[in-house]
């Protein structure tokens, strides 16, 4: 039986948040995986350019650093080791940070595309950058301070050991 009353739906389309500051403005297609990026700058670059090109690589190249060292200590502190004991007793497969799992250099080998040594060294010094050294790390991502430098106060911390006093190594 129809009881003659009828139901309609009304929809109303209007903006809940300006566009994203990350929209381009003008979006040009990227080129595809492979290409060089030179092939996004102009051909010819006067000294100058180049000269600025590079330093702006130099910064870039430290950001993207102190990235992969917040990634990979963020990586580690997924894969914890496990609470049984490992077979061989102990300290068998302990290689890297303590408290990740034996696996983890593995692992970031495969993702890094690199050696299982190259990894383990990552490992070490991305968790010295996140923990005993956050100004190293602040520097880093700020571009002020260069990877290579960076890695090499890494390196000189996780030689002399965890024991040298922090007013030291700050």
């Amino acid at each position: 039986m129809s009881s003659g009353v009828g139901f309609a739906v009304g929809v109303t389309v209007m903006p809940v948040s300006p566009p994203s500051e990350w929209e381009l403005i003008d979006p040009d297609p990227l080129p595809r995986l492979g290409e060089p990026l030179s092939g996004w700058l102009p051909a010819r670059r006067s000294a100058g350019e180049a000269a600025g090109l590079l330093g702006q690589i130099v910064v870039a190249e430290a950001q993207l650093a102190a990235l992969r060292a917040e990634l990979v200590r963020d990586l580690a502190a997924a894969r914890p080791a496990p609470a049984d004991p490992l077979p061989g007793g102990h300290g068998a497969g302990a290689v890297g940070p303590a408290g990740v799992s034996e696996f983890l250099p593995d692992e970031l080998a495969a993702i890094q595309n690199c050696s299982r040594a190259a990894a383990v060294t990552l490992l070490e010094h991305a968790e010295l950058l996140t923990t005993v050294l956050p100004g190293t790390l602040g520097a880093l991502a700020a571009g002020v301070l260069d990877r290579p430098r960076a890695h090499a106060i890494a390196a000189e911390v996780a030689a002399t050991g965890r024991e040298t006093d922090p007013a030291v190594i700050a």
